[in-house]
């Protein structure tokens, strides 16, 4: 799959990729720096034209790519970066910080720590 970086979104050409800075408030698994650089290669061609800056839940990985009987997803074109958590065709794991989503999943994670 050919992957580039297109100047002007307004030619028409769809990206399938994103990438942004995040600050870091909150880790609920792992560890992360307090500033990190993410990527979210997203099979879904969904990327929003904007975003607002947040807070969001977003739930990042490395390397290995994720493999389950859904699909795969690959590994970035930029190993030293993060990458959003998503599934082929389902959308990312990244909501609204204040959302029930959000709730749910922090009281999943922090009971899994116990």
């Amino acid at each position: 799959m050919l992957r580039e970086l297109y100047e002007n979104p307004k030619k028409g050409i769809l990206s399938d990729n994103a990438h942004f800075d995040i600050q870091v408030d909150e880790v609920l698994a792992g560890t992360a720096p307090t500033n990190l650089s993410a990527i979210w290669d997203n099979s879904t061609f969904g990327e929003p034209e904007t975003m607002a800056a947040g807070p969001y839940l977003i739930a990042l990985l490395r390397w290995p790519p994720v493999r389950d009987p859904i699909g795969t997803t690959q590994t970035s074109s930029e190993p030293t970066s993060m990458m959003v958590l998503q599934a082929p065709c389902a959308p990312p794991f990244m909501f609204d910080s204040s959302s029930e989503l959000a709730q749910k999943t922090r009281v999943i994670l922090r009971a899994g720590k116990q």
